[in-house]
C-alpha cells in the first residue's frame, strides 16, 4: 500500500491543477503503480509526453517520498483512489483529487453528508440561518461539509459542532489553516471525530484559484448542497455549479430582494434550485429520506407520550386546535372554557412542544420538526 500511495502521490505533484489528465493515465495503464513502473516506451504509447515522462520520473523518485516525509512529520493522514480511506462519491466526479491529506476521521467515513456554502461577509441572519442548518443537519446524522472560511462556512461548522460531526475542506496544506484565526476550529472538528482535508501536499499556500478548484471537493463529498448566502458573483455559485455537474441536488436559501448577499440564492431559485426553509425540504434527496423518516417517528413517538400524560382539560384545548380551532378566542369558544385559563394551558402545551405558536397568534398541532 505504501507503493500504492507513493505512485498517486508522484501522479499528484506533477498535475498541477489538472488532475484529470494524470487520473486518465493511471487508468489506461491500469492504476497509478503501474504507470510509474511503465517504460517510456509504454508511457508514450498513452499518449505521455518526454516532458511529462520526464516530470513523472522526477517526482517518483524525489517528490513523492519527500512530501510523505513531511506529512508524516506533520502528522497528516494520506489516502488515494482505491484506498479504504478515499471517499468512492469523489472517484466519480470530474477531475477527482488523486490524493487526499486529512487528519481526523477518515474522509470515507464522513457520510452521508451535506454541503452548506454561503458568503464570508454574511449578514447576521445569513450567519445564523447556517448555523441552524448545521446543526439540525448533524442532528440528523448527517456530516455538515464546508470550506472553513469566515461567515457562512464558520457558522455551519459551529452548529454541526453543537450537534454532530463536521468535515472542513481546505484550499491549501493543512499546515496552513486558512484563516489562521479558524486553527481552533479546525482542532474542535477533528476532536468531535469529523476531518479537516485537503488535496493540496503541506506547505501550498491558499492561493485564489484554489478556492474554486476546491470546490468541486465540497460538493463531490455531498449528497447534496444549500447555499445560504451570495452576491451573484460569489464563489458558492460556483459550488452550485459544481454540484449540478456532479448530478447533485442543489437548495438555496431564499432572502430579502433588497439584500445584494441574496441576490446570488434567489438567482439559484429562479433557474430551478429547490428552496431550502427546514431540513424536512432534503427529504427527496438520495441517503437522506431514510434518516428523516427515522427522525419523524422518533418525534411523533415523543409527541405521543407527551400527549398520553396530559390531563382531560389540555386534551380538549388539542382536540379543538386539530378540529380548526387556531386563536386562543377560538380555542375558548370551541372547549367553553375561560379565556385566562386556555391563554395558560396554551403555554404550557408549548413548553411541552405540544404546540407551536405562530404569527397573529395562531396555535397548531406540532408535527415531526425538520
Amino acid at each position: 500500500m505504501a507503493d500504492e500511495i507513493r505512485a498517486w502521490m508522484a501522479l499528484s505533484l506533477c498535475a498541477s491543477g489538472r488532475p484529470g489528465l494524470w487520473w486518465e493515465l493511471a487508468k489506461t495503464c491500469g492504476g497509478a503503480l503501474a504507470a510509474v513502473r511503465a517504460d517510456d516506451a509504454q508511457l508514450a504509447g498513452h499518449g505521455a509526453s518526454a516532458a511529462a515522462i520526464a516530470l513523472l520520473r522526477e517526482e517518483w523518485t524525489n517528490g513523492s517520498p519527500r512530501v510523505l516525509e513531511r506529512s508524516a512529520r506533520l502528522g497528516l493522514q494520506v489516502t488515494a483512489p482505491g484506498l479504504p480511506a478515499y471517499p468512492t462519491a469523489l472517484a466519480e466526479i470530474p477531475d477527482p483529487p488523486l490524493v487526499l491529506f486529512y487528519r481526523g476521521a477518515e474522509p470515507a467515513s464522513c457520510a452521508p453528508a451535506l454541503a452548506v456554502v454561503g458568503a464570508r461577509r454574511c449578514t447576521t441572519y445569513g450567519e445564523r440561518t447556517a448555523e441552524r442548518i448545521g446543526a439540525e443537519a448533524a442532528a440528523l446524522g448527517l456530516v455538515v461539509v464546508s470550506g472553513l472560511a469566515r461567515g457562512v462556512d464558520a457558522a455551519a461548522h459551529r452548529g454541526a459542532l453543537a450537534r454532530g460531526r463536521t468535515a472542513a475542506v481546505l484550499a491549501g496544506g493543512l499546515d496552513r489553516i486558512y484563516p489562521s484565526e479558524h486553527t481552533s476550529l479546525a482542532e474542535r472538528i477533528v476532536a468531535a471525530g469529523g476531518t479537516v482535508v485537503s488535496e493540496q501536499p503541506p506547505g501550498v499556500r491558499p492561493l485564489p484559484w484554489l478556492f474554486p478548484f476546491r470546490n468541486r471537493l465540497i460538493t463531490g463529498l455531498c449528497e447534496a448542497t444549500v447555499v445560504v448566502e451570495a452576491s451573484r458573483r460569489s464563489g458558492s455559485l460556483a459550488s452550485a455549479r459544481h454540484a449540478l455537474d456532479q448530478g447533485k441536488d442543489v437548495f438555496a436559501v431564499p432572502g430579502s430582494l433588497d439584500s445584494t448577499l441574496s441576490e446570488g440564492t434567489n438567482a439559484l431559485l429562479a433557474q430551478g434550485a429547490s428552496v431550502f426553509t427546514r431540513t424536512a425540504d432534503l427529504r427527496g434527496v438520495n441517503g437522506f429520506s431514510k434518516l428523516l423518516e427515522t427522525k419523524q417517528a422518533k418525534s411523533l413517538k415523543i409527541i405521543d407520550v407527551m400527549i398520553a400524560g396530559l390531563d382531560e382539560v389540555s386534551l380538549r384545548v388539542l382536540a379543538a386546535v386539530r378540529a380548526g380551532a387556531a386563536t386562543s378566542d377560538e380555542i375558548a369558544v370551541a372547549t367553553s372554557l375561560d379565556g385566562t385559563r386556555v391563554l395558560a394551558l396554551l403555554t404550557a402545551l408549548e413548553l411541552d412542544g405540544c404546540l407551536r405558536r405562530e404569527t397573529h397568534g395562531r396555535f397548531r398541532i406540532v408535527r415531526a420538526s425538520g
